[in-house]
């Protein structure tokens, strides 16, 4: 990621997410937060509490609006179980300089997965 900064992008709002969330207000390099979760209650705390800048309830070229040509980090933070739907959902619409991280404590999977809807995906 450059010396100006980055946006990051959670995916999943709840304890995990929002904590990730919160952490990074005010953090050097932190240019824009926004959260992706299917709950608009979770959203709507969010952005009352200034968690996050923007919020939406489902994945679409909107979210990077505006902000397209710079880098992103993506936090997945939702059910593990949901990950693999995350990522199908965000790929094709990933701004080409995006880190993809999750927040989950298991990982074989989801990079067995990740390598497939890459191969997919033809990235």
């Amino acid at each position: 990621m450059d010396s100006e900064g980055f946006n990051l992008l959670v995916v999943g709002l709840g304890l995990i997410g929002g904590s990730i969330a919160l952490g990074a207000k005010g953090a050097p390099g932190v240019c824009w937060r926004a959260a992706l979760d299917p709950d608009p209650e979770a959203i709507e705390k969010g952005l009352d509490m200034e968690v996050v800048l923007s919020g939406f309830t489902s994945a679409s070229r909107e979210i990077f609006q505006g902000r397209e040509d710079s880098c992103w980090l993506v936090v997945i933070s939702s059910p593990v179980d949901r990950e693999r739907n995350a990522l199908e959902e965000l790929l094709p619409i990933l701004p080409s300089n995006s880190v993809v991280t999750d927040a989950g404590s298991v990982k074989g999977e989801l990079v067995s997965e990740l390598h497939d809807l890459c191969a997919y995906n033809n990235i």
